[in-house]
């Protein structure tokens, strides 16, 4: 083994570990005993509860809509709907206030959502439940399920089994679906420095940013029909022309993000212009400044499918 190739698997494990560093603390704001094997890798805090709702409205800008599956009619009615990995539950009140018959579960790994308990309606519920364990639900179950941005918490190898589990709890008829990013488009010198130094130590843990392109295939070779991928990109350079609401928020978000102490502790060991928390905060403002020059965008997809009737 050459040193050079020590040096990057040095770089690789110090990273994985720093990022599991909160994924092996039980959150101190949840009793709940399902959570003592589950892990997460973002510190639930007040930053990440603001971050995750201020992404669910950029998100709602660009898409215009809180879903795409030929399913407006049936929640009009009245259906069972599950969001997997609900976070914070800003998806679901939204679609709670939107759909008043339908009855919403919202499941997560943390009890982030926990703050929205006196204040939900009373076709809302949250639970804890870990997407990458056996899903705590009966066959043929809910009519609809959704899940969304997972691409940093689900494992490639898990993905399949993922898509084939919520085939099982489906209602013959019913739709999934995802929405997930893949690929960043234009992206520039810095920001191709700081997202691979990440992208190494997630791929120690099996996570690759690539997997979601998988998922037309994991939908088919679970036996989903009537499949389909719409593709959007989110824009993260602010231009000279137009309005850069959406494209701020996002900025928002990769700041937010960005600025987490475990991902900062690496960018400062291992990016050696950065020795201070302040000549961090500069690179990351110098980052932002090239995605404004690149336009720089983040290709995301959603993909939905129906179970066999």
């Amino acid at each position: 083994m050459t040193s050079q190739s020590k040096s990057f698997n040095d770089v690789d494990n110090s990273i994985s570990q720093q990022l599991n560093s909160n994924a092996d603390k039980k959150d101190p704001s949840d009793n709940n005993s399902q959570q003592k094997n589950v892990k997460y890798l973002l510190k639930n805090d007040e930053s990440e509860f603001v971050r995750l709702n201020s992404q669910h409205e950029a998100l709602k800008l660009v898409w215009k809509s809180l879903y795409k599956a030929p399913i407006h009619d049936e929640l009009e009615k009245g259906i069972k709907v599950l969001d997997s990995g609900c976070g914070t539950g800003c998806w679901i009140l939204d679609m709670c206030k939107q759909y008043p018959n339908s009855i919403f579960l919202g499941t997560d790994v943390s009890t982030i959502y926990s703050v929205h308990d006196e204040i939900k309606p009373s076709n809302c519920s949250f639970d804890v439940a870990n997407v990458l364990e056996p899903l705590p639900f009966p066959d043929n179950h809910f009519d609809f399920i959704h899940q969304r941005l997972l691409v940093a918490a689900i494992p490639q190898d898990s993905w399949q089994p993922v898509v084939n589990s919520f085939m099982r709890i489906l209602k013959p008829g019913g739709w999934v679906e995802f929405m997930e990013t893949t690929d960043v488009i234009n992206l520039s010198p810095k920001g191709a420095r700081l997202r691979n130094l990440l992208s190494s130590g997630a791929a120690k843990r099996g996570i690759r940013s690539s997997a979601p392109r998988e998922l037309e295939l994991y939908m088919l070779n679970a036996g989903f029909v009537n499949i389909k991928a719409i593709p959007m990109l989110l824009p993260f350079g602010k231009s000279d022309m137009g309005d850069n609401t959406i494209s701020s928020l996002f900025q928002d978000d990769f700041l937010r993000l960005y600025r987490r102490e475990a991902i900062q502790a690496v960018a400062m060991k291992y990016l050696p212009e950065i020795e201070t928390p302040e000549d961090y905060e500069k690179f990351l403002k110098d980052v932002l400044a090239e995605y404004d020059e690149y336009n720089t965008s983040l290709l995301s997809f959603r993909f939905y499918g129906q179970k066999p009737q």
